[in-house]
């Protein structure tokens, strides 16, 4: 959907009183489908997800506890950035920075993203971390190899191989996001927001995205990444603490329970990549935080 299919629908609903808030809170955003493929169909660097990664010598397949995490995603920036939208305005009630916009993303290179699928770590725990990684490659695509399943794969073997499609969009926060309540909207405003939100995309619509805003399924975990990231348990006293650092945390890539991946997160639930704004900016992903939801 459009930014301006997306705003007359804002409009439609009876929210003109706040539509130029919500319009420059927009973020774009890159929307995949996956689809099975013969992994062996697939030109050495491809995007996809599932499958083995096409690593160069130095980068290893990350590990945990001696066991070689899944890949998840592998998403070769080229195929993405020339998707890229047009930066969107700041808005003087976003205090974190319109980071989602595609502009900050690596021009070049690859994005592995590697999760732990056996254990499915959640994230709400300091110990969680090392659960999944997430790895950036920016040299020459001729020093790829495509790696070799072997015996400390995780035991049921990588997750199918798809072919991914991309598209671009625009996405408005969820209700339960923070900055959401500085528009000060009234109860009739709020189920008008939600029914906005209802017809571009239902709960039970699969939505794998790079980037904007994420589709929560339980609560806002900008503050949880906050917290946790530091090492720290997730407590109201630590949560008062680093609540203003939430806003530094930007969405990465939501990954959702998808039957054509064989990818099942808890109950029906999504993964969430997170990652601090000046990390995204350096483009250092070492720090990337995971939530898993679910229904």
């Amino acid at each position: 959907m459009t930014e301006i299919e997306l705003m007359g629908r804002v409009r439609e609903a009876g929210l003109s009183r706040v539509a130029h808030d919500l319009e420059r809170l927009l973020k774009p955003s890159i929307r995949i489908k996956a689809h099975p493929v013969d992994e062996a169909t697939l030109a050495l660097g491809a995007s996809k997800f599932g499958g083995v990664p096409d690593l160069p010598p130095e980068i290893g397949w990350p590990e945990r506890n001696g066991q070689r995490l899944d890949l998840i995603a592998q998403l070769n920036l080229s195929e993405i950035t020339s998707l890229k939208p047009p930066a969107y305005q700041l808005s003087l009630l976003d205090v974190g920075s319109n980071l989602s916009a595609l502009d900050a993303l690596p021009q070049a290179g690859i994005l592995y993203f590697f999760y732990d699928v056996a254990e499915q770590p959640g994230g709400y725990k300091p110990e969680d971390r090392g659960g999944w990684k997430v790895v950036h490659y920016d040299g020459a695509s001729s020093r790829l190899k495509h790696c070799e399943a072997a015996s400390a794969l995780p035991e049921d073997g990588p997750l199918p191989a798809c072919r991914l499609e991309f598209a671009k969009e625009v996405t408005l926060p969820d209700l339960e996001e923070a900055l959401m309540d500085r528009l000060w909207l009234s109860d009739a405003e709020e189920d008008a927001y939600r029914e906005v939100i209802k017809g571009v995309e239902t709960s039970t619509q699969i939505c794998h995205r790079l980037l904007g805003y994420p589709q929560i399924i339980q609560n806002a975990m900008e503050r949880q990444c906050a917290v946790l990231s530091h090492g720290l348990a997730d407590n109201n006293a630590n949560r008062r603490i680093y609540e203003p650092e939430e806003v530094e945390w930007h969405l990465l890539l939501q990954v959702d329970s998808d039957d054509n991946a064989e990818m099942s997160w808890g109950d029906v639930g999504r993964l969430y990549f997170w990652i601090r704004k000046a990390h995204f900016r350096a483009h250092d992903f070492e720090g990337v935080w995971l939530v898993l939801q679910c229904h």
